[in-house]
C-alpha cells in the first residue's frame, strides 16, 4: 500500500562560515540538536546552510514543539547565533466543503439526490464527522413533494479518509424548486486527535421541481447542413441539463483516454488527494479540441451518451475513434433531450464516413 511521506521541517541559517557538520552534508546529525517533545526521526544537513528534520511517523496534529541547539556541540567554535532555539507548530486539522450539488443518476433518471464533498487535511474521525452532518429541507418541502426521510443520508470515504461524500436519500421531484441545506457542525477532528474545527460548514442546493424547466434566451444563428449549405437554426438557453446521444457509425470504436491527474509527487502529498476534475474526470474526449465539458460520459459499444448543461453559445466536444473495418458507413445524427422534460429535444444531421484502411 502506498502511503504519504511525512512532511519535514527545515531550518535555514545565514552562517558567516560553514557549520561543524557541513562536511557531512546530507548525513544524519546525531548530536547537538534536539526537538521537544521528543519524536522519532532524523536530522540531516541538506546544504551547509539548510538543516532538515524528518519524523519517522506523521506529525501529531496541531502540536507545539521547540528545537534546542547546543552552543558547543552543534556548531563550529567561531559560529555564533542570536538564538539557539525556536518554536513551531505542526499543521492543524482543517475541513473544507468543496462542492454541493443536485445529482441525477445518468443510468437511472429516477434516482435523484443531493451530494456534498468535504475535504480534510488529515484522516478524519468518522464518528465525530457523521454525528455533525445534517440535511435540512425547506419548511414547505413536504408540501412540495419531498418526503420526511429526505433528511436521511449516507457517507462514503476515500481510501485515506481525506475526503467524504455525503449522499442524501433518494429524493422525489417536488412540484416547484425547493432548497435543501447541507450542514457540517463545528467540532470535527482528525482520527489521531488534535484540534477541532471552530466553524460550521454549510451549503444550500436547489432541488429542481417539475416546473423548473425555463428558457432564459433564444437567438438565431447560421450553420452548415450535411450538404454544406447555410441554414438558420434557433438556439435556446435551458435551465435543465440535457442528455446528448452520439451514435457511432459502423467501422469505428471510441478510444478511451488516459487523462492526467493532479501532481501528488511533492513531499507530504497524499496520492488520495489527487482528485480528477473537469476534463480529467472523463474517460474519453480531447480537451484541446473541446470547449464544452459534460458532467458525465457513458461510453457504450455503439454510442456515447453525454450528460451536462448547455448554455447560450454552441459548444464542441471532441473525442477520438479508431477505425476497425474498411468501407463506407452512414454516421447517424446525434440527438439530445432534456433530462427533466423529454419533450425538449433536438436532432443533428447525418453524415457519411469512408474508411480506406483501418
Amino acid at each position: 500500500m502506498k502511503t504519504a511521506t511525512p512532511p519535514s521541517i527545515r531550518w535555514k541559517s545565514s552562517f558567516p562560515r560553514q557549520p561543524r557538520h557541513s562536511s557531512r552534508s546530507k548525513k544524519v546529525v546525531t548530536a547537538g540538536i534536539a526537538i521537544s517533545p521528543a519524536i522519532p526521526g532524523k536530522w540531516f544537513w541538506l546544504t551547509d546552510r539548510k538543516l532538515q528534520f524528518t519524523p519517522r511517523n506523521d506529525w501529531p496534529v496541531d502540536g507545539a514543539f521547540s528545537v534546542q541547539m547546543d552552543k558547543k556541540r552543534f556548531l563550529a567554535k567561531d559560529v555564533l547565533l542570536e538564538d539557539y532555539s525556536f518554536d513551531f507548530r505542526s499543521a492543524a486539522f482543517i475541513a473544507k466543503l468543496l462542492e454541493s450539488r443536485f445529482y441525477q443518476d445518468p443510468r437511472n433518471p429516477n434516482l435523484k439526490k443531493v451530494v456534498s464533498t468535504v475535504q480534510f487535511s488529515h484522516p478524519v474521525d468518522t464518528q465525530a464527522f457523521e454525528t455533525r452532518v445534517s440535511l435540512e429541507a425547506a419548511v414547505d418541502a413536504q408540501y412540495l413533494g419531498l418526503k420526511p426521510d429526505s433528511s436521511h443520508f449516507t457517507v462514503a470515504y476515500d481510501k485515506f479518509k481525506l475526503q467524504a461524500s455525503i449522499h442524501s436519500a433518494a429524493l422525489e421531484m417536488p412540484r416547484d424548486d425547493t432548497k435543501m441545506t447541507v450542514r457540517v457542525g463545528k467540532g470535527i477532528r482528525a482520527a489521531r486527535g488534535g484540534n477541532t474545527t471552530k466553524e460550521e460548514l454549510s451549503a444550500t442546493v436547489t432541488v429542481p421541481g417539475r416546473t423548473s424547466l425555463k428558457f432564459s434566451g433564444a437567438f438565431m444563428t447560421v450553420v452548415d447542413n450535411a450538404r454544406y449549405e447555410p441554414e438558420q437554426i434557433l438556439m435556446l438557453t435551458s435551465s435543465s441539463p440535457v442528455a446528448v446521444v452520439d451514435l457511432l457509425p459502423g467501422g469505428v470504436e471510441s478510444v478511451l483516454e488516459l487523462q492526467p491527474v493532479a501532481d501528488s509527487s511533492s513531499p507530504g502529498a497524499d496520492p488520495a488527494s489527487a482528485q480528477r476534475t473537469g476534463f480529467g474526470a472523463l474517460p474519453i474526449g480531447v480537451a484541446a479540441k473541446s470547449n464544452w465539458v459534460p458532467e458525465h460520459v457513458d461510453v457504450r459499444d455503439d454510442r456515447l451518451v453525454l450528460y451536462g448543461t448547455v448554455g447560450r453559445d454552441a459548444g464542441t466536444f471532441s473525442y477520438r475513434v479508431r477505425a476497425t473495418n474498411p468501407g463506407v458507413f452512414q454516421a447517424p445524427p446525434a440527438f439530445a433531450e432534456g433530462m427533466y422534460d423529454r419533450k425538449v429535444s433536438g436532432v443533428g444531421t447525418a453524415g457519411r464516413l469512408e474508411i480506406t484502411k483501418p
